[in-house]
């Protein structure tokens, strides 16, 4: 199911009666020859790094090069 606007994407998802998340999963399978476990594992990995990211910007202290 390929799709190039958001709303080709929710059509789709209608269309064949699933969420626009299921839609896009199948299409990252289909596209990047991964599982679904495989997906969600660098899903997984990615969001690690991003909670990290966000509790390093909590809770350091970043001056800028102006001050």
């Amino acid at each position: 199911m390929k799709y190039r606007t958001v709303a080709e994407l929710v059509a789709l998802a209608r269309q064949h009666g699933k969420t626009i998340g299921e839609v896009v999963l199948e299409q990252e399978v289909q596209a990047g020859g991964r599982t679904r476990e495989e997906v969600f594992s660098n899903m997984e990995k990615s969001l690690l790094v991003m909670e990290q990211a966000v509790e390093k910007g909590m809770n350091e202290v970043v001056l800028s090069a102006a001050g």
